[in-house]
């Protein structure tokens, strides 16, 4: 960056003053560290953490996925986020409802990663029978603020932005709840792979009836929730899924008010 004279105008204890004033302020703003995530104002934010019962494993993928509602129960409450556990595949890690995602993944860089569907069934809206949802998503950066992992963890944790779930600065303030699932997986299986993958979600994934939990959270108030006190009364039982790296034993999500 090029530095432009002092004003010849002024004495020159002045301008020795300005200059140095100019040169701290550059190095200053080279230091400073700006969040890559878009977050914007003074909104509602979102704290959450995921934890498993052996390490958060670099070559496994682990994933936060979020659907934001207007309404406190959501309409069509009782879809949700949820797991993709078989073919059809479609994403290959969540199906249902969901907007936006937090992927955890080693080989990226931050390791916490952003991304929103850009196909999700539309709010306040059924699905169209034969239309595949969330099949494109798009980067949009980093969370507000995250932990890094260290060796040999086993708890993933960041923070949210109001403004990096809404769908727009001026619908902020009409989400009142969200869905939230917590999923891990050893591999994204894609298109017409006649493989499977080894996988944990919220509720107990060797019941079939509990495969398609998952939380519904106000964000209209102050509140902390976790698997040991959720408004939805189930509990993410440990041991339903073989490997322990990928065995989500416990979750905390807390709902921070501005």
């Amino acid at each position: 960056m090029r530095i432009l004279p002092p004003n010849p105008v002024l004495p020159a204890r002045s301008r020795l003053k300005s200059v140095a004033l100019l040169i701290v302020g550059l190095l200053l703003a080279g230091c400073a560290k700006f969040p890559g995530s878009g977050a914007t104002g003074n909104n509602t934010r979102v704290k959450i953490t995921m934890t498993v019962a052996g390490v958060i494993k670099p070559n496994y993928i682990y994933v936060v996925a979020v659907r934001w509602a207007k309404a406190n129960p959501p309409f069509d409450q009782n879809r949700g986020p949820i797991p993709v556990i078989a073919s059809p595949w479609g994403n290959g890690i969540v199906a249902g409802r969901a907007n936006i995602m937090m992927r955890w993944d080693a080989f990226q860089s931050p390791n916490y990663q952003l991304f929103r569907f850009t196909d999700p069934i539309p709010d306040n809206q059924f699905p169209t029978d034969g239309v595949a949802y969330l099949t494109q998503n798009v980067p949009i950066g980093i969370p507000l603020d995250y932990t890094d992992l260290v060796a040999n963890g086993k708890t993933l944790e960041f923070t949210l932005d109001m403004s990096q779930i809404a769908p727009s600065t001026a619908e902020i303030p009409q989400i009142r709840s969200l869905q939230i699932n917590f999923l891990t997986m050893d591999r994204v299986p894609q298109g017409n792979d006649n493989g499977s993958k080894f996988w944990d979600a919220l509720g107990n994934g060797s019941s079939p009836s509990e495969i398609d939990n998952f939380l519904t959270i106000p964000v209209d108030r102050n509140g902390s929730y976790s698997n040991a006190s959720n408004p939805d009364n189930f509990t993410e039982p440990q041991g339903d899924v073989p490997d322990p790296d990928l065995d989500i034993v416990n979750w905390t999500v807390q709902v921070i008010r501005p």
